[in-house]
């Protein structure tokens, strides 16, 4: 687990992944979107939910994409013990109460557990839409067993006294 930086290429830099946080109707009707690393973005309509990610030129300043936070979505746990993994959405929890809604996920190896529905960062609908690590994600099929290498020898110990 755990978050580590990945080099990315020119591409990849100018694009960049937004969760809102919070949405707020201003004066004029439009509707401000308050977005992680202090983004703000006002919009004319409310197209977007809290939860959802924006992928954003950001050379042209324009929302290319928008990934719904929803069951199938991919999504990489930001904080926690699965803090670096990535894992597929199969439900939530939402209470009404002071308890935090719940995200309930099922990580690549087919482990389910759940997670402060806060935790997790929409990356992708059927596919990444950012390379998190070098490799790639895979759902869905059982990991390919690695060949197993032949044991070492063991070496044998040294004989004492030479040959009888």
């Amino acid at each position: 687990g755990g978050i580590k930086p990945l080099k990315i290429t020119q591409k990849e830099s100018e694009i960049k992944l937004f969760s809102i946080l919070k949405k707020t109707r201003i004066k004029g009707g439009k509707i401000q979107l308050n977005c992680t690393s202090g983004r703000n973005i006002l919009l004319p309509k409310n197209d977007y939910s809290t939860g959802d990610t924006l992928i954003i030129d950001l050379k042209n300043k324009k929302i290319i994409n928008h990934l719904k936070s929803r069951e199938g979505a991919l999504v990489l746990v930001m904080k926690g013990k699965h803090a670096g993994e990535a894992a597929i959405i199969k439900g939530f929890k939402n209470f009404l109460s002071v308890s935090k809604d719940r995200a309930i996920l099922e990580s690549e190896k087919g482990k389910v557990y759940e997670t402060m529905k806060e935790y997790v960062f929409i990356i992708g609908e059927n596919k990444n839409e950012i390379r998190i690590r070098e490799e790639d994600i895979k759902f869905g099929k059982k990991a390919e067993k690695k060949e197993a290498k032949p044991a070492k020898k063991a070496k044998k110990p040294a004989v004492k006294g030479g040959k009888k």
